[in-house]
């Protein structure tokens, strides 16, 4: 199998080293390069691992080359724009996924009238970036039970690298808080997310074999983009006000 890699920085050399296990990387180049013309003969899947403005050109360039595209979460940063990939990918019958390496951690959630989502990182986030690099798991794995156009935000705290806010609906609460003053923790009630293990090669083979749903991926990714939409539209009126 045959890979190219865009983007070289930290993340990115991650999946390089597991790239490396199942074929060969022909190609790697920065968010800087010119990516327009690479040489696409006999590669199976263009990797982008770039931050997140540039996500949208980069995979917006290769589905429209008719490529298999691997992106890293988010796929953009704005609901509509990965709205318009995703039908990109399915108009040009190409694989288009969006990581969600907590997924195949295989962990099983027992969920309550209310829940509460602990994630700890030492980080310099500011409140939108915790949204994407860290709070997008969070929806991705939820997102069959917090997806609701009816839903409730309550933003409660969004300053000194604590951010926390809630999300209701009907029957559900989910009470999100993520302190990026202390060491690492993730936790969705009683289920511990935090591991050392390395998970990118496990779903590297899944997605990669095509052993995956890649239209539940899609939608989950969706609904994650809506909500962390939302929420922040939700913050910029709370500071407003």
């Amino acid at each position: 199998m045959n890979f190219v890699l865009i983007g070289k920085g930290l993340w990115g050399n991650k999946l390089h080293n597991n790239l490396k296990k199942l074929g060969n990387v022909k190609k790697i180049i920065t968010s800087k390069d010119d990516y327009k013309n690479i040489n696409l003969k006999n590669i199976d899947w263009v990797v982008i691992a770039t931050p997140n403005k540039f996500h949208y050109q980069h995979v917006k360039f290769f589905l429209e080359k008719k490529m298999n595209v691997f992106c890293e979460k988010p796929l953009t940063t704005n609901y509509n724009l990965t709205k318009k990939l995703i039908k990109i990918s399915q108009n040009n019958k190409t694989n288009l996924y969006i990581d969600d390496i907590e997924i195949f951690k295989n962990k099983k959630i027992i969920l309550k009238k209310e829940n509460y989502i602990y994630r700890n990182k030492l980080s310099n986030y500011d409140f939108k970036q915790t949204l994407f690099a860290l709070a997008y798991h969070d929806f991705y794995i939820l997102s069959k039970f917090i997806y609701n156009d009816k839903t409730k935000i309550k933003i409660i705290n969004t300053k000194n690298k604590l951010y926390h806010f809630k999300v209701e609906n009907k029957k559900l609460i989910f009470d999100f808080k993520y302190d990026l003053k202390k060491k690492p923790q993730h936790k969705i009630n009683n289920t511990n997310f935090e591991s050392k293990k390395n998970y990118i090669l496990k779903m590297f083979k899944n997605v990669f074999f095509l052993n995956v749903n890649f239209k539940e991926n899609h939608d989950r990714a969706l609904k994650a983009s809506y909500l962390i939409d939302r929420i922040i539209k939700k913050n910029e009126n709370t500071l407003c006000n």
